[in-house]
């Protein structure tokens, strides 16, 4: 039965994991929307209304309430799960010092949660994981 639940569990874990980081897109913000890669380069950006070539990646922010958006990459590679020893407890976050602030916000930062958004979308599966029967 143990054994069951942390398998669940680090399945839970996983997909938590999984949804943290597609959330997280590259492409900044310009004035009409979001800006976004152009098919078949990898830093080339482009406004979606009137198609310009976006200057500055890193300069387009996220606003506050939204996922942040990906500049680097570094927050969104150290997103992981871990599974506690012995007991059925499991564990996903990061070890980037900023992912804290940027979840819940400073004084001089609103929040730009990117954790909480994948853990309700995965509230649903985990019900039906755990309410379907050990075979």
């Amino acid at each position: 039965m143990r054994l069951w639940t942390r398998e669940r569990i680090r399945q839970i874990c996983f997909v938590t994991e999984m949804l943290a980081k597609q959330s997280m897109k590259k492409g900044g913000r310009t004035e009409s929307g979001f800006a976004e890669l152009t098919p078949g380069t990898i830093r080339t950006m482009r406004d979606p209304t009137s198609k310009q070539k976006v200057e500055k990646v890193g300069s387009y922010k996220s606003a506050p309430g939204e996922i942040p958006r990906v500049q680097t990459g570094r927050l969104r590679r150290s997103i992981t799960h871990e599974m506690h020893e012995t007991l059925p407890i499991g564990r996903v976050g990061t070890n980037v010092v900023y992912g804290k602030s940027l979840e819940f916000g400073t004084n001089r930062m609103a929040p730009r949660p990117w954790l909480r958004p994948a853990l309700h979308k995965v509230r649903g599966l985990a019900a039906s994981i755990f309410s379907t029967p050990v075979v």
